[in-house]
């Protein structure tokens, strides 16, 4: 056994040391450390000539051309060391040639070439780690022990982002890049008219179905999102969508038609937000790149879901809401110039016992103080912070309800600062039949996505507080006389130009 101490040397054995040591020739370290840049340099060169050719002449990109890249190189070093060239080149360049993956190619090649006098499998075979051996083994600790490290600090970055009970905070803040906003003949006379992308002046669209009419709108926002932030539809990792039609049939057939993954949700007319929080959530935590949200409704189909067909000749009370017919579509991505998505609150479902399919205002407004005490709790913010803070569509009965609530809470908005979508996109004056004001997903979806976002981007408006609301419904449990339950997803929203 070896003795590990270094030994004692005797005078004489010391004296001899110093002359041994005084007659060794000075290694010129000047000169080996510019061959081993030179060589060493030489082989990352040709390494990446070798990786632009696969990325050139076949189907690669950057990061799969490593495999043949790295494949090919040990090739080479293989082919030079049988030759009996690899070990002058490397006796020039010291380090140059043994730290690149050729010089651990050489090594497992140059120890089974000597052995193999001693066979294929006790010689080549087992000797050909000879001196590898130490760096596979001292490699598969250090990856594992780096691995740890980096999984324990991803676990705890994920932590930080949950802020309070039900917010995410997304440090990283995602951009969002493009929207695409869609309307019909009614948008198109409304106040906000000059916020949307496009326009139809017929409420079919062109199409054979109030259904199909909705879904084509969808498709079109989502293709002018994709069109205005210079990407194609394979640049996009996942797409998340949600509407009112049975089975989301609008979101499916669109993803049907993008064949972007993806992940169909419903929140009712929360669906905007619910969207862009997860679309956040993947881009923030490196996940995704670039996703795309999106949401849809049509009166008419909505109408006809719901309620009763828009021929028949029905008083409504003036609880009732005008479903916005419109698309509306949000590509974010990890950079970008545009405005910030920061935060987002996750609601809870409540039910306060409304059934009353034509007051949704009423039903929903509890949701709503709800998610936005949860906010400013979470947060530890007070309102003041926002320019503006936006119900998705409560109307004019649900958001003089939420301020009652929200007093209740100790929660005054100013009322400067405070208002809802649904009572933005239409002139009730002018107007009567929208009754309360708007609903619908793509209520909440085309305001902020058109209207709210283009005064952001002229410096109106800096940091936003977006609270799209919806009622759970269906026909079925309306029919069974159930209660509506509802929910509100809150999204935080900031542009520095």
């Amino acid at each position: 056994m070896s003795n590990k101490k270094k030994k004692k040397l005797t005078p004489t054995q010391q004296e001899y040391h110093d002359l041994a040591k005084l007659r060794e020739p000075k290694r010129p370290i000047l000169r080996n450390c510019l061959w081993a840049f030179f060589v060493g340099g030489t082989i990352c060169l040709i390494g990446q000539f070798v990786s632009n050719f696969f990325l050139w002449n076949f189907d690669f990109n950057e990061r799969t051309a490593g495999d043949p890249t790295v494949a090919v190189m040990i090739l080479i070093s293989v082919i030079l060391t049988s030759v009996g060239v690899y070990d002058h080149i490397a006796q020039k360049a010291g380090a140059g040639t043994a730290v690149p993956v050729t010089g651990f190619a050489n090594s497992i090649a140059s120890a089974a070439i000597e052995h193999r006098s001693e066979g294929y499998v006790l010689g080549s075979g087992s000797k050909m780690f000879k001196l590898a051996g130490s760096v596979i083994s001292f490699g598969v600790v250090a990856a594992f022990i780096i691995a740890l490290i980096k999984t324990t600090l991803a676990l705890l970055e994920d932590r930080k982002m949950l802020q309070g009970h039900q917010t995410w905070v997304f440090d990283k803040k995602p951009a969002i890049l493009s929207t695409g906003v869609v309307g019909g003949p009614f948008e198109a006379r409304g106040p906000l008219a000059e916020d949307f992308s496009l326009l139809h002046g017929d409420i079919y669209v062109g199409q054979d179905s109030f259904e199909k009419a909705e879904k084509k709108m969808l498709e079109e926002a989502c293709e002018i999102a994709i069109r205005d932030a210079g990407l194609q539809k394979t640049d996009i990792q996942f797409f998340f969508s949600g509407d009112l039609m049975n089975q989301d049939i609008s979101s499916s057939f669109t993803a049907r038609t993008l064949s972007i993954p993806y992940l169909g949700i419903f929140g009712a007319c929360s669906s905007s937000m619910e969207g862009l929080a997860m679309s956040a959530l993947l881009v923030n935590s490196g996940a995704a790149k670039y996703v795309l949200s999106g949401t849809s409704s049509h009166n008419a189909a909505a109408e006809k879901q719901f309620r009763y067909p828009t021929e028949y000749g029905s008083q409504k009370p003036p609880t009732a809401q005008w479903t916005v017919t419109g698309a509306a579509a949000c590509l974010l991505g990890s950079e970008g110039t545009g405005p910030k998505v920061t935060s987002a609150t996750i609601g809870r479902v409540v039910d306060m016992g409304i059934s009353d399919p034509f007051n949704m205002g009423a039903a929903m407004a509890p949701a709503a103080a709800d998610t936005i005490t949860a906010h400013f709790r979470d947060r530890r913010i007070k309102p003041e912070e926002y320019d503006l803070i936006a119900t998705g569509d409560l109307a004019i009965v649900g958001h003089t309800i939420l301020r009652d609530l929200l007093k209740k809470h100790r929660i005054d908005i100013p009322d400067e600062i405070f208002t809802d979508c649904g009572l933005l996109i239409y002139d009730r004056e002018k107007d009567r039949q929208v009754m309360a004001g708007a609903s619908g997903c793509a209520c909440s979806a085309t305001v902020t996505y058109g209207h709210i976002l283009n005064r952001m981007k002229k410096g109106e408006l800096r940091k936003v507080l977006i609270v799209a609301t919806g009622a759970l419904l269906s026909p079925i449990s309306y029919q069974q006389k159930e209660s509506i339950p509802c929910i509100a997803h809150a999204v935080s929203i900031e542009y520095e130009p």
